[in-house]
């Protein structure tokens, strides 16, 4: 082998080295968290009040779940989400509300029972769902979610492209 050959292979496998390990690992994408809203203050907790989530409630100040590794997360950008109304005689209206981003996040088998469990402990209160020290949304629990995955409505605040990107450094 002549020395321009050699040459040629040892910047080759510089770059190669150099891409592949340049490549994030999702494990430095900040996990979702999920935290039960509670009215009373919590100990060592802390008040969530926002522009998209006024005077939301307190959370503990560690999660009720985090989760690290999605299967699937994929952007809808103009995703109609459906709101159900129930009316006195516990009649269910579904019920389409205006149409904006969303995120569409699958779980793995594991993280779908443990977010089944903590809807089931929820019911009747509110999850705030986070990303790093961004608040996503925070539904009401009026049952058990028993779902391989849920939707994030991401509203009209902050930034759908970052929230994207960021839970798809979440998928493995």
């Amino acid at each position: 082998m002549n020395g321009s050959m050699r040459k040629f292979i040892y910047t080759l496998f510089v770059v190669l080295v150099s891409v592949v390990g340049c490549h994030r690992p999702a494990a430095d994408a900040p996990p979702l968290a999920f935290y039960i809203v509670s009215e009373q203050k919590i100990d060592g907790g802390r008040f969530i009040d926002t522009p998209e989530l006024p005077k939301l409630g307190y959370i503990a100040a560690k999660p009720d779940m985090v989760v690290d590794e999605l299967e699937y997360a994929n952007c809808d950008p103009k995703a109609i989400m459906d709101s159900v109304m129930v009316d006195d005689n516990n009649k269910e209206t579904v019920v389409p509300v205006k149409s904006h981003a969303a995120v569409e996040i699958k779980f793995n088998s594991a993280d779908r029972k443990r977010f089944t469990s903590l809807t089931e402990r929820a019911i009747g209160k509110r999850i705030l769902l986070m990303q790093g020290d961004v608040p996503l949304m925070a539904p009401d629990i009026r049952m058990p979610i028993d779902a391989p995955g849920i939707m994030i409505s991401l509203g009209s605040g902050g930034n759908p492209t970052n929230v994207v990107e960021g839970l798809k450094k979440l998928v493995r």
